[in-house]
């Protein structure tokens, strides 16, 4: 059924190709080391394909999405024993104190404004040690440019 398919807002998918898919997936290549036996959380993980491609190493991967269509899409389309997929914000993220190993955000903060909020949770789900990695578009090339 193509070109039925509803796109899931400004997010890249996958099966969707342009010059930000090059850079989304170098973003998660460069993680997966990092991700090794580890709980994993993906904020902002969108259809899932990062979240997915974490879950091949790490032990357990959890990947949260404002969107609960996009949080549907991502249980549909990829399903592993160490994958689950959860509606919620990064300002309000749906996981107990101090249980998250590493915890991705990318091409996150710029989309809101409540980064403090976001960083005091960040802080509280992690185990102590933890590890968060951000990114997110550089100013003058995608903004001012």
């Amino acid at each position: 059924m193509a070109g039925s398919k509803k796109i899931l807002g400004e997010r890249l998918e996958s099966g969707q190709y342009n010059e930000n898919t090059s850079e989304h997936l170098h973003r998660y290549a460069m993680v997966m080391d990092l991700c090794r036996d580890k709980v994993v959380m993906d904020i902002a993980c969108g259809d899932g394909y990062g979240s997915n491609l974490m879950a091949q190493k790490a032990a357990k991967v959890i990947g949260v999405d404002i969107s609960d269509e996009a949080v549907l899409s991502a249980r549909d389309k990829y399903r592993r024993a160490n994958l689950e997929y959860k509606v919620g914000s990064a300002d309000k993220i749906p996981a107990p104190d101090s249980t998250i190993d590493v915890l991705i955000s990318f091409e996150t903060l710029e989309h809101h404004d409540r980064h403090d909020e976001m960083m005091q949770e960040i802080k509280r789900v992690l185990v102590p040690g933890g590890l968060c990695i951000i990114s997110t578009p550089d100013k003058l090339v995608y903004t001012d440019k």
